[in-house]
């Protein structure tokens, strides 16, 4: 009898899922996203390939809920035994169009190589391949480029001031 509980107790102890997170848009994985299995205390973030393993689970019903900023918060409801592979699940993107950037400049008569100074530009390259960031990442960008400091203004909105220095 000692036996047969501790079979059961193994069976019930073997229950794995293995979870596949990925962008709607892009089908790519999408890293770092939190998942919680709810009625318990399990939580895992998911690896840069999108995958999570939750393991140990109770044979039943289970709705997990993922959350990551820049896509909509999902759930979905799964059985365990699981049937399957993987559970694929696909995040919708919350990415917000920005207004026009308007940059403008003033250009004088020394030529780059006469400028005492270091000189830097963001090529339109980069910035296609990052066309669809966040405000808060495009000031990331801006900060790590010399000369150029980023302030925000509004403690409620993403407003931000750009200071160029030489």
């Amino acid at each position: 009898m000692i036996v047969a509980i501790a079979t059961i107790g193994t069976a019930q102890a073997q229950n794995t899922i293995k979870v596949l997170i990925k962008d709607a848009e892009t089908n790519q994985p999408i890293n770092a996203v939190t998942a919680k299995i709810e009625q318990t205390n399990l939580v895992s973030k998911s690896d840069t390939n999108g995958a999570i393993v939750f393991e140990n689970l109770l044979e039943g019903t289970h709705i997990v809920s993922f959350s990551i900023d820049g896509f909509s918060n999902h759930k979905v409801t799964f059985a365990i035994p699981f049937v399957g592979e993987f559970l694929e699940v696909l995040l919708q993107s919350e990415a917000e169009e920005m207004d026009e950037i308007v940059i403008t400049s003033t250009r004088g008569t020394r030529s780059i190589s006469n400028i005492p100074s270091r000189v830097e530009f963001i090529a339109g390259e980069e910035l296609e391949e990052k066309g669809n960031m966040k405000p808060g990442d495009i000031r990331m960008m801006l900060n790590e480029s010399t000369g150029i400091q980023t302030q925000q203004t509004s403690a409620l909105q993403e407003i931000h001031l750009l200071e160029f220095k030489d």
